[in-house]
């Protein structure tokens, strides 16, 4: 019986994800990372929710200290402006900017074409079952 070997495939899969979000992102001067980040501001601020960083270091599983990191570029490229929570000023809220928003249909159409692009071979059954199955391995709730 041969082995499954998911996380080596679900790590290979990561990569070329990553990659060609790298590249499509590198057109336009942005990393994929900002572009997740823009993406991702855009989408829980249309819900009227104030996002902090906390709120994204969450939302990717990554570090403080890596979310601040990418936040400073950003903020250097003007694309986000960081500011105090009004709740907690030890917080910071963050804001995409004037010339973030104008990369937000970029982002967004981009985002699409590749969620498409992975699931236009698979039923919506098959697309629910992924999802589960990618949200075990990844320990998120599902809503």
């Amino acid at each position: 019986m041969m082995t499954a070997q998911i996380g080596r495939l679900l790590k290979i899969a990561s990569n070329r994800l990553s990659w060609e979000l790298d590249q499509f992102a590198q057109q336009h001067g942005l990393t994929g990372t900002q572009m997740s980040f823009i993406d991702y501001l855009y989408r829980e601020t249309q819900n009227g929710r104030t996002i902090l960083q906390r709120d994204i270091e969450h939302e990717f599983r990554i570090q403080r200290s890596t979310t601040t990191q990418v936040l400073q570029a950003m903020e250097k490229k003007g694309l986000v402006r960081r500011q105090n929570a009004t709740s907690d000023a030890r917080q910071k809220e963050v804001h995409l900017t004037p010339a973030a928003k104008d990369q937000i249909q970029l982002v967004r159409h981009y985002m699409q074409q590749s969620d498409q692009t992975l699931t236009k071979s698979y039923s919506a059954a098959e697309v629910r079952l992924i999802t589960h199955f990618l949200h075990q391995i990844a320990h998120i709730d599902e809503e």
